[in-house]
């Protein structure tokens, strides 16, 4: 397009807008600018600002930083140091715990901590204050019926149902055993019958042990293949 092609109020526009530029001063917008003169003197617009002095920072500004940079660095007072120090110790412990788990696993953040975790799948079944040595307790968990037992400082659990004929067995304090109420079949507390009489001799299956631990003062069983 040459400027014999544009509008003779569209070439008096571009006119005024370049003459505004050259002078430093605000070009006016036109509504004759259109197309690509109007994009073409926006860009000049733009390169022109860019360039123009009051684009720069002011001298006593750069003066100002300059100035800041070549300052020497304060004393640190003590409050600096209390809260570096506290940093510090903050970042000890965590580097300890990292150096922990790559160690010895996750379990040894809770040993650091002082708490202990209770692993998936495992159930409360009793309080350890509630079941001193040589007492058992009976518990219902998950649909599983079973004997939880303290004997000389030991923990460990019982299924209570016979192996017989799915009777709930009953626990005998004075002998320290548990007997069927159906047909008198007699358990020690390791799970094994002690005399097959009445079976005809036949020996009964033992009764099946339950996975059981002690954390923080509750005792958990592990029932997830009942």
């Amino acid at each position: 397009m040459t400027p014999e092609d544009l509008d003779p109020r569209q070439v008096e526009a571009v006119n005024d807008f370049a003459d505004a530029l050259l002078a430093g001063s605000k070009p006016k917008a036109s509504g004759a600018l259109r197309g690509e003169a109007a994009e073409a003197l926006r860009a000049a617009a733009l390169l022109h600002s860019v360039s123009a002095p009051d684009a720069l920072p002011r001298a006593s500004f750069v003066a100002e930083l300059r100035q800041k940079f070549d300052a020497p660095a304060p004393r640190p007072s003590w409050l600096d140091f209390r809260l570096s120090r506290r940093t510090l110790g903050r970042g000890f412990a965590g580097g300890v715990a990292a150096v922990a788990v790559c160690l010895f696993g996750e379990q040894a953040i809770t040993r650091v901590r002082g708490r202990d975790q209770v692993p998936a799948g495992w159930v409360p079944i009793a309080q350890a204050a509630d079941l001193p040595p040589g007492n058992v307790k009976r518990f219902i968990a998950n649909d599983v019926e079973g004997h939880v037992m303290n004997i000389g400082g030991k923990i460990w659990a019982l299924s209570a149902i016979c192996t017989h004929q799915a009777c709930v067995l009953e626990w005998q304090p004075d002998d320290e055993y548990f007997q069927c109420p159906c047909h008198g079949a007699e358990f020690d507390t390791s799970g094994q019958q002690m005399t097959a009489d009445g079976y005809q001799k036949a020996k009964l299956p033992p009764l099946a042990r339950i996975p059981v631990q002690q954390l923080n003062g509750t005792i958990y069983a592990d029932l997830r293949g009942w």
